[in-house]
This record gives C-alpha cells, structure tokens and sequence, in this order.
C-alpha cells in the first residue's frame, strides 16, 4: 500500500478576461458615465453615508417651518432621478492596460442624487431623523449597485464553468446581455432591476423598511416587480421566490430564448444567508488575490 495518496492537483485558476466595457446595467443613462472624484477616497460598503451636499434641516424642524425659499432652492436643485441614472455598477471585467480610471472596478454614486434622494426622504418623512433619512438613501442606492455585482459574479463562475468542460459560451456573456435588454422597450431586465431592487429591499436596515420602500415606488415600473418584502418577485400572476427569481436571471444569460429554469442557480450568489437572501459576499478572486468591492463617489 503506499504511503501517501495521489497528489491532490490545484488546477489553474480562470481569470475572467479583461477589456473595455463602455456599459452599466439599467436603460441607456441621459449622462454621462460617472466619474469618481480624484480629491475623494473610496469607501468600503460598510462605510456610514457620507454628508449630502445640499445644507441638512434641522432634524427637530418640520416641512410646515421650513421657509419657503429653501424648499423652493431645494426644490429646483434636486430633481429625482431613477437608481440607475445617479449610480452605477462598473464590472470587474472592464479595463485595459492601463486601466481606465473613468471606470474603475466597482460602484459609483452620485452625491448630487445621494443628496436628491435624502431631500425626498426627509419632506415625506419629517418625523424621521436626519440619521435615518441618509442611511436609507445611502443604503438602498448601494444594494441595488451591490446585487448587480452579485449577478455579474455569478455570470462569470458560469462562463468559467464551461470553459472547464471544453464548452466555453459566446464572447462576453454579460455585457452582450446588456447591450441586448439595450433595444427593449424598457432599456433595461425587468428580472434583474426588479430582484436588485427587491435585495435592497431585504437588507433595509432595522425600522428602515418604509423609507426604503419610498425610494422603490418612485423608480420605473420595471424596478418594482416585487413584494414589498423583497423576498418574491412578480412574473405575472404568479410569484417566484427570490432564489428562483435569480436562478431564472442566470438561466436568460445563458440562453435567453429558453422557456426551461435551472433550479439552484441562486447559489452562486454567494449570499452569507442563503435562504433570505442577504448579506451577498463583497469580494472578487482575481487569480490569487480577492478583492473587495469599493464604493466611489462622483459630484
């Protein structure tokens, strides 16, 4: 009998290619790519929200004291716009050596629509704290970016997957989804906006849920198709679980003419919670080093 077994062989790791990806998830933005602020360090996600740029209120006065003139500055100065269109996710797959700087690695957001979107909270909501005005805002904005991750992770593991077997899929699968859902009526998957909407939805933040569920009924309809748990996406008359929502996401990427659905396929979300949903994994393997995802802040 020998004395050790056969040799356990590490493999290789799969790095997933690198090129230039001029795209973000969500309808074709009216602006301009956002570009982070040199003069500003990243954040991590766990970082508290950063100051609005519009002058708070006082957390003890009422929309009823509030002088005209602010609300109407206020008013003129922020103007609310979908999720999609004040951040962004920029894929780990995107670059070029050298690397773009315009599209770094990872989620942008726009403190002009940061602060929009605070602003809005805070005259619906004038009993609520200035505290929980921003940690809503801050928070929703980041888990709808942070599940767009999520999917573009999942997306890669499944290209990778194949080209293990000796079956690689087309070029790029995720950007050319993208670019697809592109010339749809809605610009955009209904399926993904609405389970990131529905994953920021799930990870509101204790006494958090209503002010979040504010900022979901004020995007597009194809953002709202879900509970307003977030733990059931609307495909019809019936209502899919979350899993089974993004296992049908995930299945559309690789063959989005398909009518069957793998099942388990949410796995590969790397949620830490699995059977809620929450908590998704903030890291990316990039050969032997991991990565986590950081947070930009753009003007």
């Amino acid at each position: 009998m020998a004395e050790y077994p056969e040799p356990i062989d590490p493999g290789e790791p799969i790095i997933p290619e690198r090129g230039p990806i001029e795209i973000c998830p969500g309808p074709n933005p009216t602006r301009r790519p956002l570009e982070p602020d040199p003069s500003r360090k990243p954040l991590t996600p766990e970082a508290d929200p950063p100051e609005p740029i519009y002058d708070p209120q006082p957390q003890t006065a009422t929309q009823s004291q509030r002088s005209k003139d602010q609300l109407v500055k206020k008013t003129a100065l922020c103007v609310f716009k979908p999720v999609d269109e004040i951040s962004q996710y920029n894929s780990f797959r995107s670059g070029i050596h050298p690397p773009d700087r315009t599209r770094p690695f990872g989620i942008v957001v726009s403190l002009e629509g940061y602060s929009c979107y605070v602003a809005m909270l805070r005259d619906e909501y004038p009993d609520r704290s200035e505290a929980d005005c921003r940690a809503a805002a801050w928070r929703f904005i980041l888990n709808h970016q942070i599940h767009h991750f999520l999917i573009d992770r999942a997306v890669s593991t499944l290209e990778m997957a194949f080209q293990v077997a000796g079956r690689p899929l087309g070029h790029n699968v995720w950007q050319q989804f993208h670019l697809a859902y592109r010339q749809h009526p809605n610009g955009c998957s209904p399926l993904e906006e609405s389970l990131c909407c529905a994953y920021s939805r799930r990870n509101a933040g204790k006494g958090l849920g209503p002010l979040t569920d504010a900022l979901v009924v004020k995007q597009p309809i194809a953002y709202r198709q879900q509970s307003s748990d977030g733990k059931k996406i609307i495909a019809g008359r019936t209502k899919l679980s979350h899993g089974q929502g993004v296992s049908l996401l995930l299945g559309n990427y690789l063959n989005p003419h398909s009518r069957q659905c793998a099942v388990g396929l949410h796995g590969l979300m790397l949620y830490k919670n699995h059977l809620n949903g929450t908590s998704g994994d903030l890291y990316i393997a990039d050969g032997s080093e991991k990565k986590k995802i950081p947070v930009h802040l753009a003007k």
